[in-house]
């Protein structure tokens, strides 16, 4: 069923309002804000490795950082209450752990929706960054 144009904009005024309002972030958020962060980092770093100095890596590393990171942290911000209702759903009334339950972003670990591809990982080894 389409939408009247006046439902239309009722539903574009929504998001923008939704889109420039702040977002206090919950415990979940916050810590898919840092995992956000720590992937984008390693990434960029073996970017820097793998990469030739020059014009298409600056425009790389700007694309994912700038762009890539900041709209995947905006989705966090502006959605982190739709997640944590839909997770809550999905998970209340299974008697397994909730799949974020034990994850230490400290130590690097991989949450079950997003598992470090299999030789992946990068080191700091020295002031050098290598897979």
């Amino acid at each position: 069923m389409a939408l009247s144009v006046e439902e239309a904009k009722q539903v574009l005024h929504d998001r923008v309002s939704n889109d420039v309002a702040y977002h206090a972030p919950n415990e979940e958020a916050v810590q898919r804000h840092e995992l956000i962060r720590t992937h984008t980092e390693a990434l960029a770093h073996l970017y820097v490795e793998l990469c030739p100095p020059g014009r298409e890596l600056s425009l790389a590393l700007t694309k994912l950082i700038d762009e890539a990171m900041a709209r995947a942290n905006a989705a966090i911000a502006r959605n982190h209450n739709k997640l944590r209702d839909q997770r809550r759903d999905q998970w209340r009334n299974r008697s397994d752990p909730h799949p974020y339950e034990g994850a230490d972003i400290n130590k690097g670990t991989s949450l079950p929706c997003c598992p470090q591809p299999r030789g992946a990982e990068i080191h700091q080894v020295g002031d050098e960054w290598r897979p």
